[in-house]
């Protein structure tokens, strides 16, 4: 995971010195949302993506298990959400349904298993800023968009490190 988010946060420095500085505050918010974290592990799905879950009438169905192993449940909600609320977006330019999905996914999982939760602010914030570097390192900064796009990740991120579950 860090090796994953070290290389965004280099990639991203060399493509925008000028916003290096920033760049290691956004790491250095992160690294104490990670000093919170607490051990917790169970099966996990290991990358779970809107496009992994089909639901019926009775029943839901995730597939695409090869990375399924022991790990902290909130990293799968934290791509979750991340990546439901990023679709949602791209393909809207607003927020307000998925702010719905995403209160009423908290709500029904936090109802059930919120110790699952705890950590959810880490790894939703670390998706958003995995995202956000790999935006800025291959996207010119004159690139339509630019600069919504950009907002758009640090107010998730900010979002996700104000997160208050369980």
């Amino acid at each position: 995971m860090y090796h994953k988010l070290l290389h965004r946060l280099a990639k991203a420095a060399a493509t925008r010195p000028e916003q290096v500085e920033t760049l290691l505050e956004q790491a250095d918010r992160l690294e104490d949302a990670a000093r919170k974290l607490r051990l917790q592990l169970v099966q996990a799905h290991g990358q779970f993506r809107h496009i992994h879950v089909f639901l019926d009438q009775d029943a839901v169905t995730v597939i695409d298990l090869d990375r399924c192993r022991p790990g902290d449940p909130a990293r799968d909600v934290g791509e979750y959400i991340h990546r439901m609320r990023t679709k949602r977006y791209k393909a809207t330019g607003g927020k307000s349904r998925a702010e719905q999905a995403t209160r009423a996914l908290l709500e029904a999982y936090g109802a059930e298993l919120p110790q699952n939760l705890v950590n959810l602010p880490f790894y939703w914030g670390y998706h958003n800023l995995v995202s956000l570097w790999r935006f800025m390192k291959g996207t010119p900064p004159d690139y339509p968009g630019y600069s919504r796009l950009v907002d758009f990740y640090l107010s998730e991120f900010e979002t996700a490190l104000g997160s208050r579950v369980s």
